[in-house]
């Protein structure tokens, strides 16, 4: 996980609408300033019920540390539009998948996420987010 991973989760909106851009950029914003502040209470209780249940706030903000050592800014990832592959999409068993990156460098932001609906809005439940030298 990511302190960007704000732009991951926060697709709060109406099950019966998927995240647009927007969404996914306030998300950001949620998850830059729990890496900032070091408090992730506020962005964990923006989860899915079983992703809370599954990762606790100490073990999110654990998750999170790769991207402090590495100095990530997050303002720019939050700026940033992500590049989707591919495009985000509902599958089978009613999850919104959203995979792609972020066009960051030298080092790559990438993102696999899926959303269900939970409590009337879209809420993260799978994330996978890493940095990699796209080369």
């Amino acid at each position: 996980m990511s302190g960007f991973a704000g732009r991951l989760q926060r697709a709060i909106v109406r099950p019966g609408r998927r995240p647009d851009d927007d969404d996914r950029a306030h998300a950001g914003r949620d998850g830059a300033y729990a890496n900032v502040t070091g408090n992730y209470e506020v962005f964990h209780a923006k989860l899915s019920k079983p992703f809370r249940e599954q990762f606790p706030v100490e073990r999110l903000a654990r998750r999170f540390q790769e991207f402090n050592k590495k100095h990530v800014d997050f303002d720019v990832i939050a700026a940033l539009k992500p590049a989707y592959d591919p495009a985000p999409k509902v599958d089978d068993e009613g999850r919104l998948q959203v995979k792609g990156h972020f066009p960051t460098e030298p080092l790559r932001i990438n993102f696999d996420l899926a959303f269900i609906p939970s409590d009337g809005e879209w809420k993260l439940i799978g994330i996978n987010v890493k940095i990699e030298d796209p080369k």
